[in-house]
């Protein structure tokens, strides 16, 4: 590990922050689309603020799959695919699909700081290459957690 000012500290991304990712409604369901909720895809996240998205869920949608609703101010950032590591910060009260990871920092630390590190973290590990996995592969475990370095992901086979 680099060396650290002595007032810094090594941390994994659980110890400061909670995370959670979302869900897809039946796509067969359409009933479960176009309405009120922004529904955020991991291709909206642009490195910047999330204030639009091209779909919307309604509340049976929401209800009946594991999306959830993230307030405005969520730090997100893509699990996997084609855009693995990027970030973005919800301008608005959205749902996500299981690609995006939302990202809620405890008191100590801001989810501006988070937005800026996060990118360059996964530049600088295996991280955002070892997410590059095709939806056959697609991890089960969709949040991120600390038990194997800074930044690190649990990932297992889609069966």
């Amino acid at each position: 590990m680099r060396e650290l000012p002595t007032s810094w500290a090594w941390t994994t991304i659980d110890e400061i922050a909670s995370t959670s990712s979302g869900g897809t409604p039946s796509r067969t369901r359409l009933d479960y689309y176009g309405c009120s909720i922004p529904w955020v895809k991991s291709g909206e996240l642009n490195d910047g603020l999330v204030s639009e998205v091209s779909e919307t869920i309604t509340e049976d949608g929401l209800k009946n799959s594991s999306a959830k609703i993230f307030p405005s101010g969520t730090l997100c950032i893509a699990l996997y695919g084609a855009t693995v590591g990027k970030v973005g910060i919800l301008a608005l009260d959205a749902a996500t699909n299981q690609a995006v990871c939302g990202i809620t920092p405890r008191a100590q630390i801001e989810a501006k700081y988070l937005f800026l590190f996060l990118p360059i973290s996964a530049l600088d590990s295996d991280w955002t290459e070892s997410r590059r996995c095709s939806a056959k592969h697609q991890p089960t475990d969709r949040t991120l957690d600390g038990d194997s370095g800074l930044f690190s992901f649990r990932a297992r086979p889609h069966r």
